[in-house]
């Protein structure tokens, strides 16, 4: 190999990476864009990943780069996912509270239109669960905190026995 031909051909090692920066400044928009895309598909898939990669044809494994890479869409891609997901989920549970008009197919492709009742079960599920304030419960529970720790110092052992039997009484139920 002559001189020229050393000249010519670029030492790899040297150079890997380095040849592309301008074309890295100009895929940011890119990136932006796409990152941009990818969160409203977060939304519209109900935070299911892989199909938000595959609607901005990014892989997953770009998608965890750049969440580790950029806190900004970290936090976006985090507040989107159990929104959205919970938005959908708390909507088909009222969609059983109410009953549903439901269309099935059969294999011949004719459709057959039933309504399903409301549901027992989900409607007892949102009480126990969005309707305590108004005594929607199974037990009482009792919340409490105790803001000094040395009003506890200062009861007697009888006291502190009984509390402390009380306590394990609870955490058996």
């Amino acid at each position: 190999m002559n001189n020229k031909d050393k000249q010519e051909k670029p030492n790899n090692r040297k150079n890997a990476g380095k040849s592309k920066s301008k074309d890295n400044q100009s895929n940011n928009p890119t990136k932006i864009d796409k990152k941009k895309s990818l969160i409203e598909y977060l939304k519209k898939s109900l935070g299911n990943i892989t199909t938000a990669c595959l609607n901005t044809d990014i892989n997953r494994s770009t998608y965890y780069e750049w969440i580790k890479e950029d806190e900004g869409f970290k936090k976006q891609c985090e507040e989107v996912i159990p929104e959205e997901t919970l938005d959908y989920v708390e909507s088909k549970l009222f969609e059983l509270i109410d009953g549903v008009t439901c269309i099935k197919y059969d294999k011949k492709g004719e459709e057959t239109i039933y309504h399903r009742p409301p549901d027992n079960t989900s409607i007892i599920f949102y009480l126990k669960t969005k309707g305590k304030k108004r005594g929607y419960i199974e037990k009482s529970q009792v919340e409490h905190t105790i803001e000094n720790k040395t009003d506890l110092d200062s009861l007697p052992i009888e006291d502190k026995k009984k509390i402390l039997e009380i306590m394990k009484a609870n955490e058996k139920e």
